[in-house]
């Protein structure tokens, strides 16, 4: 999970065999929901179709990620702002 928000908040194309719902919270606030894959859901081969996909669509996602992850990373500096004015 912290790979996974480290390289997204880097703009890398990032894809995840996801084993909770945590990772699809993390990847819609990226704007990459389609790039998290439920192995509780999903079979072995639906996994691995889903992810040579997402690699083959990553020049794309890279494309997204530059011009989504800014206003995130803006939002989340915002939020802590507001915490720590409270405390």
């Amino acid at each position: 999970m912290h790979s996974t928000i480290a390289s997204l908040s880097s703009q890398v194309p990032t894809a995840a065999i996801a084993y909770s719902g945590k990772f699809k919270g993390v990847f819609e606030s990226a704007g990459q929901a389609d790039a998290s894959f439920d192995a509780r859901e999903l079979s072995t081969e639906d996994l691995l179709q889903s992810l040579i996909q997402s690699w083959r669509s990553r020049d794309i996602v890279r494309k997204q990620l530059q011009r989504d992850i800014p206003s995130v990373i803006e939002k989340s500096e915002s939020q802590f702002k507001q915490i720590i004015s409270v405390l």
